[in-house]
């Protein structure tokens, strides 16, 4: 017997400038909506995508000029999912929160669900060459003072990234790492995994553009 078909649903994708509103082209890496597998689109300001209902998905995008963004879609049941990325133009200062580089508690090892971010961070690099970034590791250190084993944690997961992109062959000295410990915790006294996983983070912070 053949397999039941899964219902479809319609991923509809905009991309605008957060500042004019006005469509802009851009580059999407696309996580989730087939299965273990990055999706990547380029060049265009609309994007439209059959895909099983029921999935999370989530977009990154990325554009010459503007600094990465990513979006989460929750999984529904609606027959169509529109969504609206506003993108920002680089400006030194500016940073971004790769929320999705994961890692394993106490290590520097990086989760599977990390490599789309890790994808987008590395294309951005690559469609804006004169940017340069600081990339900066957080850890999980609730109820503790900021020791050196939460810097050197830190900066392993810095590292880690910094690693990424080398292997890439974007230049060293577009790069810079550095391990924040836990002095800088989303959430200070969280109260779940999700708070705890969100505090073990990179950030990502333009230097110069």
């Amino acid at each position: 017997p053949e397999e039941p078909k899964q219902k479809q649903q319609q991923l509809v994708i905009e991309v605008v400038d957060a500042k004019t509103g006005k469509p802009i082209d851009a580059n999407l890496t696309i996580d989730g909506m087939r299965f273990d597998e990055v999706v990547e689109a380029k060049g265009k300001s609309h994007y439209e995508y059959q895909m099983e209902m029921y999935r999370n998905v989530k977009i990154g995008c990325v554009r010459p000029g503007y600094m990465f963004s990513t979006t989460k879609v929750k999984c529904s049941t609606d027959p169509v999912v529109n969504v609206q990325l506003k993108l920002n133009p680089i400006g030194a200062g500016e940073r971004v929160v790769l929320d999705d580089i994961r890692f394993v508690g106490n290590e520097n090892k990086v989760m599977r669900q990390s490599e789309a971010s890790l994808l987008l961070l590395l294309r951005f690099m690559q469609l804006n060459p004169k940017v340069r970034i600081e990339i900066e590791g957080h850890v999980n250190g609730p109820t503790f003072k900021n020791k050196k084993e939460f810097i050197d944690l830190s900066t392993a997961r810095a590292k880690t990234v910094y690693d990424f992109l080398l292997v890439n062959d974007v230049d060293a000295e577009r790069l810079s790492y550095v391990g924040i410990g836990n002095a800088q915790m989303l959430y200070p006294a969280p109260k779940n995994k999700e708070e705890s996983e969100a505090n073990r983070r990179v950030e990502i912070k333009v230097v110069a553009n």
